[in-house]
């Protein structure tokens, strides 16, 4: 419950930054670009990690942790392999959707980004809470949250200050900088955490 409260609060942090610099159609046009990323991220999510979840919850912690890193692997080079696929089916969904979306096919990298990460972190919160490291996925949420603030802070004091022009990839870099150090967290916590223990609740995620 914690970790949902804290995620639905850090998920408007960039886009209150954001309305503080931007106008109404730009803020649309970004919203838009991640909405789109963790849509489709969603969907994947759901046919492999929450399945994977359940089946982690049944066999040994360490077997867990070796089939993660292995499908974490394997999803990397297959994301390089079908790269530019992706590209394209992303630019054929926008361009389905009407000329009122045709400005997004320049974000469609974007869209990618935050698709893929959005389908790490998820991937590896499942595999977290299989084997009984909910605190520490909590931990890593409070900090996540913590540093998404400052970046925000501090890159609004650069801009105001400094009178610099405002550039809408800013916030989408920051977007997949930030989801990409989540999941390197939660990664380096896997990796050093030994003592395992299954959670005392697998009928639900």
């Amino acid at each position: 419950i914690q970790s949902n409260f804290i995620f639905s609060i850090g998920s408007r942090i960039d886009e209150i930054s954001a309305a503080a610099l931007i106008n109404s159609t730009i803020l649309g046009l970004y919203s838009k670009t991640k909405e789109i990323g963790i849509m489709i991220g969603t969907f994947s999510s759901k046919i492999i990690s929450r399945p994977w979840y359940y089946i982690a919850c049944k066999i040994k912690p360490r077997s867990v942790k070796l089939i993660y890193f292995f499908g974490l692997i394997f999803c990397i080079i297959a994301l390089i392999a079908l790269f530019e696929f992706l590209l394209a089916v992303v630019s054929f969904f926008i361009s389905i959707l009407g000329p009122n979306w045709t400005l997004l096919s320049d974000f469609n990298i974007f869209i990618v980004l935050i698709m893929t990460m959005y389908f790490f972190v998820q991937f590896t919160n499942s595999t977290m809470l299989a084997i009984g490291l909910q605190r520490e996925l909590l931990v890593i949420d409070r900090w996540i949250i913590g540093i998404k603030i400052a970046l925000y802070l501090v890159m609004l004091g650069i801009i105001n200050f400094n009178n610099l022009e405002f550039d809408i990839k800013i916030f989408l870099f920051l977007e997949v900088f930030i989801r990409a150090m989540n999941l390197l967290l939660q990664i380096i916590c896997l990796i050093v955490k030994t003592k395992l223990k299954k959670p005392i609740n697998t009928t639900t995620i």
